[in-house]
C-alpha cells in the first residue's frame, strides 16, 4: 500500500512510464490482502474492529507492526483532499484505500479539481465520509463510470479491491 498516493507522488519517466515517489509512509505486506476479506458485513462490524483484525491475523499480519502500542495501519496517514472512508471512520488503511486515491486523482486530471472540496479541512472530511461530490454533466460516461466504481464507500466494492477473478 502507497498509502499516501496524490499527483504530487506521481512522475512520467523519460519513457513515458509513471512512476510513484514518496514511499515513505508505505506499507508492504507479504501476503496478499483483499478489501473483501477484511471488510465488515455490516458498519457496526467494522467500528468495533473485530472483523478488521481477525481477518488480518487470519492472513498472517501482526497485530503490531513496529513493537509499539500502535500498528501501522492504524496510523493516520496520506494527505486529506486524498484520504479515504476508513481512514477517516476508523483509522484503518487497506489496499483499497489506494483505489480510493486513485479515483480522486482520475477526476483531478478530467475535471481539474479534487472531488470532495470545502472551507475546512473537518468539511472536506464530512463529505469525504457522505461522498458528497458531483460529477459535471459533459464528463465522459467511461470516466464517470470508472471514478464511481473506485469512490465508493465501502472498500470491499471498489473496483480492483477483490480476489483476482472475482
Amino acid at each position: 500500500m502507497h498509502r499516501d498516493l496524490k499527483p504530487e507522488n506521481i512522475l512520467v519517466g523519460e519513457d513515458l512510464h509513471l512512476k510513484l515517489i514518496d514511499f515513505g509512509d508505505a506499507k508492504e505486506f507479504e501476503n496478499s490482502i483483499f478489501a473483501e476479506d477484511i471488510a465488515a458485513d455490516t458498519q457496526k462490524e467494522l467500528n468495533e474492529g473485530s472483523h478488521f483484525d481477525a481477518n488480518l491475523a487470519e492472513n498472517g499480519f501482526e497485530t503490531n507492526d513496529f513493537g509499539g502500542d500502535r500498528d501501522r495501519r492504524d496510523t493516520f496517514v496520506g494527505t486529506p483532499l486524498y484520504v479515504s472512508p476508513e481512514m477517516l471512520e476508523h483509522n484503518k488503511s487497506l489496499p483499497s484505500s489506494d483505489l480510493w486515491a486513485l479515483g480522486c486523482i482520475i477526476y483531478r486530471m478530467h475535471v481539474g479539481d479534487v472531488p470532495f472540496t470545502a472551507a475546512h479541512e473537518s468539511a472536506v472530511f464530512t463529505k469525504i465520509l457522505n461522498r458528497d461530490c458531483s460529477f459535471p454533466e459533459d464528463m465522459a460516461p467511461d470516466t464517470k463510470d470508472v471514478i464511481d466504481k473506485l469512490l465508493q464507500i465501502d472498500p470491499a466494492k471498489r473496483i480492483g479491491a477483490g480476489k483476482p477473478g472475482s
